[in-house]
Protein backbone atom coordinates (compact mmCIF):
# COMPACT_ATOMS: atom_id res chain seq x y z
CA UNK A 1 0.00 0.00 0.00
CA UNK A 2 1.34 3.70 -0.91
CA UNK A 3 1.45 6.12 2.03
CA UNK A 4 2.25 9.17 -0.19
CA UNK A 5 0.21 11.30 -1.44
CA UNK A 6 0.45 10.80 -5.45
CA UNK A 7 -1.35 11.98 -8.14
CA UNK A 8 -3.28 10.55 -11.39
CA UNK A 9 -0.71 12.56 -13.43
CA UNK A 10 1.99 14.75 -12.58
CA UNK A 11 1.34 17.61 -10.19
CA UNK A 12 3.45 20.70 -10.55
CA UNK A 13 2.99 23.03 -8.01
CA UNK A 14 5.50 26.11 -8.52
CA UNK A 15 5.55 26.78 -5.17
CA UNK A 16 6.57 30.95 -4.75
CA UNK A 17 9.81 32.26 -4.62
CA UNK A 18 11.16 35.64 -2.86
CA UNK A 19 8.60 38.70 -4.10
CA UNK A 20 6.98 40.60 -1.98
CA UNK A 21 3.67 42.24 -2.40
CA UNK A 22 2.19 45.55 -2.44
CA UNK A 23 -1.12 44.56 -1.03
CA UNK A 24 -1.96 46.50 2.16
CA UNK A 25 -5.48 46.14 2.96
CA UNK A 26 -6.58 48.36 5.95
CA UNK A 27 -6.37 45.89 8.99
CA UNK A 28 -8.99 45.48 11.31
CA UNK A 29 -12.07 47.39 8.94
CA UNK A 30 -14.92 44.80 8.24
CA UNK A 31 -18.63 45.08 8.21
CA UNK A 32 -19.63 41.41 9.49
CA UNK A 33 -18.92 39.70 12.95
CA UNK A 34 -16.57 37.41 11.85
CA UNK A 35 -12.68 38.43 12.16
CA UNK A 36 -9.89 38.60 10.15
CA UNK A 37 -6.09 37.77 10.22
CA UNK A 38 -3.45 40.54 10.42
CA UNK A 39 -0.91 40.49 7.90
CA UNK A 40 3.21 39.83 9.29
CA UNK A 41 4.35 41.08 5.85
CA UNK A 42 3.55 38.93 3.07
CA UNK A 43 1.79 35.85 4.99
CA UNK A 44 -1.76 36.49 3.09
CA UNK A 45 -0.88 32.37 1.85
CA UNK A 46 -1.06 31.71 5.48
CA UNK A 47 -4.11 33.50 6.68
CA UNK A 48 -6.20 32.68 3.49
CA UNK A 49 -5.28 28.89 4.15
CA UNK A 50 -6.35 29.36 7.72
CA UNK A 51 -9.33 30.92 7.06
CA UNK A 52 -10.26 27.98 4.43
CA UNK A 53 -9.49 25.14 6.97
CA UNK A 54 -11.53 27.11 10.01
CA UNK A 55 -14.68 26.66 8.14
CA UNK A 56 -14.90 23.55 9.05
CA UNK A 57 -16.19 24.27 12.41
CA UNK A 58 -17.07 20.45 13.51
CA UNK A 59 -13.51 19.50 12.49
CA UNK A 60 -11.89 21.65 15.60
CA UNK A 61 -14.70 21.05 18.19
CA UNK A 62 -13.78 17.15 17.25
CA UNK A 63 -10.28 18.09 17.89
CA UNK A 64 -10.56 21.01 20.86
CA UNK A 65 -13.03 17.79 22.57
CA UNK A 66 -10.40 15.26 22.31
CA UNK A 67 -7.07 18.06 22.95
CA UNK A 68 -8.79 18.04 26.88
CA UNK A 69 -8.34 14.18 27.32
CA UNK A 70 -4.35 14.72 27.18
CA UNK A 71 -2.20 17.10 28.69
CA UNK A 72 1.18 16.53 26.32
CA UNK A 73 2.87 19.15 24.66
CA UNK A 74 1.23 19.39 20.90
CA UNK A 75 2.51 22.88 19.94
CA UNK A 76 1.35 23.07 16.66
CA UNK A 77 -2.20 21.72 17.27
CA UNK A 78 -1.86 24.58 20.15
CA UNK A 79 -1.09 27.39 17.99
CA UNK A 80 -4.20 25.94 15.64
CA UNK A 81 -6.88 25.97 18.22
CA UNK A 82 -5.66 29.06 19.96
CA UNK A 83 -6.50 31.01 16.95
CA UNK A 84 -9.39 29.24 16.15
CA UNK A 85 -10.65 30.63 19.61
CA UNK A 86 -9.36 33.97 18.96
CA UNK A 87 -11.69 33.75 15.97
CA UNK A 88 -14.71 32.17 17.88
CA UNK A 89 -15.04 29.23 15.59
CA UNK A 90 -14.86 27.29 19.03
CA UNK A 91 -17.21 29.10 20.99
CA UNK A 92 -19.54 32.19 20.76
CA UNK A 93 -17.74 35.41 20.60
CA UNK A 94 -17.48 37.20 24.31
CA UNK A 95 -20.82 39.48 25.36
CA UNK A 96 -19.05 42.35 25.89
CA UNK A 97 -19.73 46.36 26.20
CA UNK A 98 -16.06 46.98 25.19
CA UNK A 99 -15.31 47.33 21.36
CA UNK A 100 -13.04 44.02 20.42
CA UNK A 101 -10.24 43.94 18.01
CA UNK A 102 -11.50 42.81 14.44
CA UNK A 103 -8.05 41.30 13.68
CA UNK A 104 -6.30 38.20 15.16
CA UNK A 105 -2.29 37.63 15.09
CA UNK A 106 -1.77 34.83 13.61
CA UNK A 107 2.07 34.85 14.63
CA UNK A 108 1.64 31.87 17.06
CA UNK A 109 1.01 29.65 13.95
CA UNK A 110 3.83 31.09 12.03
CA UNK A 111 6.31 30.66 14.83
CA UNK A 112 5.28 26.72 15.05
CA UNK A 113 5.32 26.06 11.83
CA UNK A 114 9.15 28.12 11.27
CA UNK A 115 9.77 25.47 13.89
CA UNK A 116 8.82 22.58 11.86
CA UNK A 117 9.96 23.91 8.55
CA UNK A 118 12.22 26.17 6.86
CA UNK A 119 9.75 26.70 3.45
CA UNK A 120 8.22 29.60 5.31
CA UNK A 121 10.76 31.43 7.29
CA UNK A 122 11.24 34.70 6.71
CA UNK A 123 8.52 37.00 5.10
CA UNK A 124 8.07 36.15 1.06
CA UNK A 125 5.05 35.33 -0.67
CA UNK A 126 4.74 31.86 -0.51
CA UNK A 127 2.15 29.22 -2.21
CA UNK A 128 -1.13 28.65 0.07
CA UNK A 129 -1.37 25.47 -1.39
CA UNK A 130 1.80 24.31 -0.42
CA UNK A 131 1.36 25.57 2.96
CA UNK A 132 -1.31 24.09 3.61
CA UNK A 133 -0.45 20.60 2.67
CA UNK A 134 2.29 21.10 4.98
CA UNK A 135 0.38 22.23 7.85
CA UNK A 136 -1.76 18.88 7.81
CA UNK A 137 1.13 16.62 7.33
CA UNK A 138 2.80 18.04 10.48
CA UNK A 139 -0.41 18.22 12.21
CA UNK A 140 -0.51 14.57 11.42
CA UNK A 141 2.92 13.77 12.43
CA UNK A 142 3.00 15.74 15.66
CA UNK A 143 -0.52 13.74 16.29
CA UNK A 144 1.32 10.49 15.47
CA UNK A 145 4.62 10.65 17.32
CA UNK A 146 2.19 11.72 20.44
CA UNK A 147 -0.46 8.72 19.47
CA UNK A 148 2.79 6.49 20.75
CA UNK A 149 2.44 7.74 23.91
CA UNK A 150 -1.49 8.46 24.79
CA UNK A 151 -4.65 6.62 23.50
CA UNK A 152 -6.04 10.30 23.30
CA UNK A 153 -3.98 11.71 20.83
CA UNK A 154 -4.47 8.50 18.85
CA UNK A 155 -7.67 9.38 18.30
CA UNK A 156 -6.71 12.31 17.19
CA UNK A 157 -4.71 10.79 14.69
CA UNK A 158 -7.69 9.10 13.18
CA UNK A 159 -10.25 11.91 13.85
CA UNK A 160 -7.82 13.87 11.10
CA UNK A 161 -7.41 10.82 8.87
CA UNK A 162 -11.33 10.89 9.15
CA UNK A 163 -11.19 14.48 7.63
CA UNK A 164 -8.26 14.19 5.26
CA UNK A 165 -7.70 10.92 3.64
CA UNK A 166 -8.89 9.71 0.85
CA UNK A 167 -8.30 6.04 0.15
CA UNK A 168 -8.39 5.13 -3.72
CA UNK A 169 -8.04 2.00 -5.21
CA UNK A 170 -5.87 1.66 -8.61
CA UNK A 171 -6.30 -0.70 -11.07
CA UNK A 172 -3.98 -1.41 -14.00
CA UNK A 173 -6.06 -4.23 -16.46
CA UNK A 174 -3.34 -5.22 -19.55
CA UNK A 175 -5.08 -4.35 -22.37
CA UNK A 176 -3.47 -7.45 -24.49
CA UNK A 177 -4.56 -10.16 -21.90
CA UNK A 178 -6.38 -8.60 -18.87
CA UNK A 179 -4.74 -9.15 -16.45
CA UNK A 180 -5.32 -7.09 -13.64
CA UNK A 181 -3.31 -5.74 -10.61
CA UNK A 182 -4.41 -3.22 -7.68
CA UNK A 183 -2.86 -0.96 -5.58
CA UNK A 184 -3.56 1.30 -2.67
CA UNK A 185 -2.88 5.40 -2.68
CA UNK A 186 -3.54 7.64 -0.60
CA UNK A 187 -4.60 11.25 -0.93
CA UNK A 188 -4.64 14.53 1.56
CA UNK A 189 -5.85 16.21 -1.14
CA UNK A 190 -7.14 16.04 -4.77
CA UNK A 191 -4.39 18.54 -7.69
CA UNK A 192 -7.36 18.77 -10.50
CA UNK A 193 -6.45 20.00 -14.42
CA UNK A 194 -8.08 22.79 -15.37
CA UNK A 195 -7.98 22.57 -19.56
CA UNK A 196 -7.70 25.92 -21.31
CA UNK A 197 -9.14 23.86 -24.57
CA UNK A 198 -12.06 22.55 -23.08
CA UNK A 199 -12.64 25.82 -21.33
CA UNK A 200 -13.25 27.66 -25.19
CA UNK A 201 -15.33 24.70 -26.64
CA UNK A 202 -17.18 25.02 -23.58
CA UNK A 203 -17.98 28.74 -24.30
CA UNK A 204 -18.35 28.20 -28.00
CA UNK A 205 -21.40 25.18 -27.70
CA UNK A 206 -22.84 27.46 -24.73
CA UNK A 207 -22.97 31.23 -25.90
CA UNK A 208 -19.80 32.50 -23.93
CA UNK A 209 -21.35 32.29 -20.12
CA UNK A 210 -21.04 28.59 -19.34
CA UNK A 211 -17.58 27.24 -17.67
CA UNK A 212 -16.21 24.41 -16.69
CA UNK A 213 -17.07 23.29 -13.17
CA UNK A 214 -15.39 21.92 -10.17
CA UNK A 215 -17.11 18.92 -10.45
CA UNK A 216 -16.58 18.18 -13.96
CA UNK A 217 -12.58 18.39 -12.87
CA UNK A 218 -13.09 15.50 -10.50
CA UNK A 219 -15.20 13.62 -12.70
CA UNK A 220 -11.99 13.43 -15.46
CA UNK A 221 -9.62 13.14 -12.49
CA UNK A 222 -11.50 9.27 -11.36
CA UNK A 223 -11.59 8.40 -15.56
CA UNK A 224 -10.57 5.62 -16.96
CA UNK A 225 -7.21 6.48 -19.12
CA UNK A 226 -4.75 4.55 -21.17
CA UNK A 227 -1.04 4.29 -19.99
CA UNK A 228 2.37 2.35 -21.21
CA UNK A 229 2.81 -0.48 -19.34
CA UNK A 230 4.30 -3.46 -19.90
CA UNK A 231 2.49 -6.29 -18.53
CA UNK A 232 4.52 -8.90 -15.91
CA UNK A 233 2.44 -11.94 -16.73
CA UNK A 234 1.88 -11.74 -20.82
CA UNK A 235 4.76 -10.07 -21.37
CA UNK A 236 3.65 -9.16 -24.27
CA UNK A 237 1.04 -6.26 -23.70
CA UNK A 238 2.64 -2.77 -23.40
CA UNK A 239 -0.24 -0.68 -22.38
CA UNK A 240 -2.90 -0.87 -19.94
CA UNK A 241 -5.91 0.63 -18.48
CA UNK A 242 -5.99 2.55 -15.18
CA UNK A 243 -9.21 3.31 -13.18
CA UNK A 244 -9.42 4.89 -9.43
CA UNK A 245 -11.95 3.44 -7.19
CA UNK A 246 -12.95 5.88 -3.78
CA UNK A 247 -12.79 2.79 -1.32
CA UNK A 248 -12.96 5.65 1.73
CA UNK A 249 -14.94 8.14 2.56
CA UNK A 250 -13.72 11.50 3.74
CA UNK A 251 -15.22 13.77 5.64
CA UNK A 252 -13.59 16.78 3.85
CA UNK A 253 -12.53 17.07 0.09
CA UNK A 254 -10.05 19.22 -0.48
CA UNK A 255 -9.04 20.42 -4.01
CA UNK A 256 -6.60 22.27 -5.86
CA UNK A 257 -6.77 23.78 -8.96
CA UNK A 258 -3.62 23.62 -10.95
CA UNK A 259 -3.59 27.27 -12.64
CA UNK A 260 0.26 27.28 -12.89
CA UNK A 261 1.44 25.33 -15.73
CA UNK A 262 5.17 24.85 -17.06
CA UNK A 263 5.32 24.77 -20.28
CA UNK A 264 9.02 24.32 -21.37
CA UNK A 265 12.67 25.05 -20.61
CA UNK A 266 13.98 28.44 -20.93
CA UNK A 267 16.75 29.03 -22.49
CA UNK A 268 16.87 32.47 -21.56
CA UNK A 269 18.29 34.15 -18.50
CA UNK A 270 15.80 34.04 -16.10
CA UNK A 271 16.36 37.27 -14.42
CA UNK A 272 16.50 39.21 -17.81
CA UNK A 273 13.42 37.69 -19.17
CA UNK A 274 11.18 37.92 -15.59
CA UNK A 275 11.62 41.60 -16.66
CA UNK A 276 10.22 41.13 -19.54
CA UNK A 277 7.77 38.60 -18.66
CA UNK A 278 6.59 40.81 -15.87
CA UNK A 279 3.04 42.41 -16.98
CA UNK A 280 2.18 38.85 -18.92
CA UNK A 281 0.92 35.62 -17.34
CA UNK A 282 4.41 33.90 -17.64
CA UNK A 283 7.14 33.74 -15.01
CA UNK A 284 10.94 32.08 -15.19
CA UNK A 285 12.30 30.61 -11.84
CA UNK A 286 15.72 30.34 -10.90
CA UNK A 287 15.86 27.10 -12.45
CA UNK A 288 14.97 28.85 -16.18
CA UNK A 289 11.55 26.86 -15.97
CA UNK A 290 8.45 28.66 -17.62
CA UNK A 291 5.90 29.07 -15.44
CA UNK A 292 2.36 30.29 -16.72
CA UNK A 293 -1.05 30.79 -15.26
CA UNK A 294 -3.67 29.37 -16.28
CA UNK A 295 -7.09 31.91 -15.75
CA UNK A 296 -9.46 29.69 -17.29
CA UNK A 297 -13.06 30.07 -15.63
CA UNK A 298 -14.33 27.32 -13.12
CA UNK A 299 -17.93 26.98 -12.08
CA UNK A 300 -17.66 26.25 -8.36
CA UNK A 301 -20.31 24.34 -7.27
CA UNK A 302 -22.22 23.89 -4.28
CA UNK A 303 -21.83 20.49 -3.90
CA UNK A 304 -20.01 18.18 -5.89
CA UNK A 305 -20.46 14.17 -6.26
CA UNK A 306 -18.06 11.15 -5.85
CA UNK A 307 -18.46 7.65 -6.21
CA UNK A 308 -17.40 5.29 -3.24
CA UNK A 309 -17.08 2.08 -4.79
CA UNK A 310 -15.82 -0.73 -1.91
CA UNK A 311 -16.27 -4.29 -1.70
CA UNK A 312 -17.66 -6.59 0.83
CA UNK A 313 -16.55 -9.87 2.26
CA UNK A 314 -17.12 -12.03 -1.06
CA UNK A 315 -15.69 -9.43 -3.19
CA UNK A 316 -18.82 -7.78 -4.62
CA UNK A 317 -18.61 -3.95 -5.42
CA UNK A 318 -20.90 -1.91 -3.42
CA UNK A 319 -21.86 1.85 -4.68
CA UNK A 320 -22.87 4.91 -3.11
CA UNK A 321 -22.78 8.59 -4.30
CA UNK A 322 -21.36 10.96 -1.96
CA UNK A 323 -22.55 14.07 -1.69
CA UNK A 324 -19.80 17.39 -0.46
CA UNK A 325 -20.95 20.81 0.07
CA UNK A 326 -18.68 23.58 -0.61
CA UNK A 327 -17.70 25.14 2.88
CA UNK A 328 -14.54 27.72 1.56
CA UNK A 329 -12.97 28.94 -1.91
CA UNK A 330 -9.00 30.16 -1.55
CA UNK A 331 -8.49 32.59 -4.51
CA UNK A 332 -4.84 33.78 -6.43
CA UNK A 333 -4.97 37.38 -7.39
CA UNK A 334 -2.68 38.15 -9.63
CA UNK A 335 -1.29 37.09 -13.62
CA UNK A 336 2.20 35.44 -12.37
CA UNK A 337 3.38 32.12 -9.72
CA UNK A 338 5.88 34.67 -8.55
CA UNK A 339 3.71 37.56 -7.05
CA UNK A 340 -0.19 37.89 -6.24
CA UNK A 341 -2.11 37.74 -3.64
CA UNK A 342 -4.30 35.07 -1.35
CA UNK A 343 -7.49 35.75 -0.09
CA UNK A 344 -10.33 33.10 1.45
CA UNK A 345 -14.53 33.29 0.55
CA UNK A 346 -15.52 31.27 3.33
CA UNK A 347 -18.72 29.93 5.42
CA UNK A 348 -19.34 30.83 8.70
CA UNK A 349 -21.97 30.57 11.31
CA UNK A 350 -23.75 33.67 13.11
CA UNK A 351 -25.70 33.32 16.51
CA UNK A 352 -27.86 35.28 17.43
CA UNK A 353 -27.89 37.57 20.80
CA UNK A 354 -28.65 35.25 24.02
CA UNK A 355 -27.94 32.11 22.33
CA UNK A 356 -26.16 30.21 25.40
CA UNK A 357 -24.96 27.11 23.16
CA UNK A 358 -23.17 26.54 19.89
CA UNK A 359 -24.96 22.81 19.82
CA UNK A 360 -28.34 24.79 19.21
CA UNK A 361 -29.03 24.99 16.00
CA UNK A 362 -31.92 27.74 16.86
CA UNK A 363 -31.13 31.09 15.20
CA UNK A 364 -27.53 30.22 13.96
CA UNK A 365 -27.35 31.68 9.92
CA UNK A 366 -24.70 30.39 7.40
CA UNK A 367 -23.16 33.51 5.86
CA UNK A 368 -20.38 34.11 3.60
CA UNK A 369 -17.44 36.13 4.61
CA UNK A 370 -15.01 36.99 2.25
CA UNK A 371 -11.22 37.34 3.90
CA UNK A 372 -8.44 39.57 2.95
CA UNK A 373 -6.20 39.27 5.52
CA UNK A 374 -7.64 41.57 8.49
CA UNK A 375 -10.27 43.33 6.49
CA UNK A 376 -14.14 41.16 6.94
CA UNK A 377 -16.83 41.22 4.60
CA UNK A 378 -20.67 39.84 3.60
CA UNK A 379 -20.83 38.37 0.87
CA UNK A 380 -23.75 36.59 -1.22
CA UNK A 381 -23.89 33.10 -1.92
CA UNK A 382 -23.90 34.82 -5.75
CA UNK A 383 -21.23 36.68 -5.28
CA UNK A 384 -19.08 34.22 -3.53
CA UNK A 385 -19.30 31.11 -6.09
CA UNK A 386 -20.97 32.59 -10.07
CA UNK A 387 -18.93 35.71 -10.25
CA UNK A 388 -16.64 36.31 -12.64
CA UNK A 389 -14.10 37.28 -10.19
CA UNK A 390 -14.14 34.34 -8.45
CA UNK A 391 -14.37 31.86 -10.77
CA UNK A 392 -11.14 33.04 -12.88
CA UNK A 393 -8.68 32.94 -9.39
CA UNK A 394 -10.16 30.18 -7.30
CA UNK A 395 -7.30 28.11 -6.51
CA UNK A 396 -8.32 25.54 -3.94
CA UNK A 397 -11.92 24.62 -2.71
CA UNK A 398 -13.10 22.50 0.25
CA UNK A 399 -16.17 20.65 0.23
CA UNK A 400 -17.75 19.27 3.99
CA UNK A 401 -19.32 15.48 3.53
CA UNK A 402 -23.10 15.39 4.09
CA UNK A 403 -24.64 13.01 6.25
CA UNK A 404 -21.87 12.20 7.79
CA UNK A 405 -23.19 9.36 10.08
Amino acid sequence: TSTTTPSKKKVINPYFSAKKTTHSPKEGSSTTFAKGLRNLGNTCYLNSSLQMIFSLSSFWKGLHSLRQLTTLELPLLDAALDICTSLSILSLPPQSTKKSSHTVDPLVMKQQMDKLTDKFRGYEQRDAHEFLSDFLDLLQEELQHAGEKEEACGKMVQWVEDYFTLNVRVCFTCDECGYARNKEELYRHLSLDIDEEEEENLKEEEGGVASQSVQRAVKRFFEAEKIELKCEKCNIGCSATQTMDVISRPKALLLHLKRFIVTQPSRMNASSSKNEDSKSNVDINSNGLVFRKNKARVTLDKTVFVQENDKNEENNTRSKELKYSIRSVVHHIGSTAFSGHYTTDGIRTKHSQGESSLSSSQAAIQEWIAFDDGVTTALSEKDALKSANSQNNAYMVLYELENQN
